[in-house]
């Protein structure tokens, strides 16, 4: 998508009331399924910054934040809206436990927008999105993206989210430094350094012994940072789950 012209070709094909975005078995029968499940029930979903990246590609999407900017308002305005919709019929049938914005907004050295480009463009639409959710008992709500986004978990905290996954540690994120500075507004999971399982029994343990602390506080679940590398031997993730298991009996 480049211009004006192709996103209103484009929109059409967002109806939020078509059948087709719901499973095909969705009815009484499914509704009850998923209420009486002894398993957390996640709404996950694709951000806004995800949303645009899809639609431009980064180049244009980030150029565009600049040189049309009103387009992008338009989108950003528009997926909120049909996110919204979109879940309207799930919210208010089934408990959900957690819902995820999958956003994809940063590098190892920092988010591919500034904390000015997010508070004008995505902060608001952040709000009407989350405020729906929790107005349907949805208190968890996090955001998944690679690389160091540090600089806008003041605006995530304020758009509603208040939960970071899978913090890469490899960018920089740490979840004891987030913890010690947010206590438990912010709700952790991941940070677990893959790159720790590659090296062998000592820095996994290191790895280990260091964030596991923070089970103990609560809010905080462990977890490899992204995907499970090939570069990892098998016999160093026994280990790893192994550990992760004698720290669980532990507390």
């Amino acid at each position: 998508m480049k211009n004006q012209d192709d996103w209103e070709k484009m929109k059409s094909r967002f109806n939020p009331k078509d059948i087709r975005r719901y499973p095909k078995a969705w009815g009484d029968e499914l509704i009850e399924y998923y209420n009486m499940s002894d398993h957390p029930v996640e709404l996950e979903f694709d951000g806004f910054f995800f949303f645009g990246r899809h639609l431009m590609g980064w180049q244009k999407l980030l150029t565009a934040f600049y040189r049309d900017p009103d387009l992008i308002h338009e989108i950003m305005d528009f997926w909120a809206h049909f996110l919204v919709e979109t879940f309207r019929k799930a919210v208010e049938n089934i408990k959900i436990d957690y819902a995820v914005f999958n956003e994809d907004l940063a590098y190892k050295n920092g988010p591919a927008i500034s904390p000015k480009i997010f508070e004008e463009f995505i902060l608001p639409n952040y709000k009407k999105v989350t405020s729906f959710l929790r107005s349907h008992g949805i208190d968890i709500i996090a955001m998944d993206s690679d690389g160091n986004f540090e600089v806008l978990i003041p605006l995530l905290l304020e758009g509603g989210i208040n939960c970071l996954e899978p913090l890469e540690a490899a960018a920089g994120m740490d979840a004891v430094a987030l913890r010690e500075q947010y206590d438990k507004r912010l709700l952790l999971i991941g940070n677990i350094d893959k790159l720790a399982l590659v090296k062998g029994k000592k820095a996994i343990e290191k790895e280990v012994n260091r964030k596991f602390i923070l089970i103990q506080e609560g809010g905080y679940i462990p977890s490899i940072d992204h995907t499970i590398s090939s570069d990892i031997p098998f016999k160093n993730y026994v280990y790893y789950i192994n550990l992760y298991k004698a720290h669980l009996n532990a507390f």
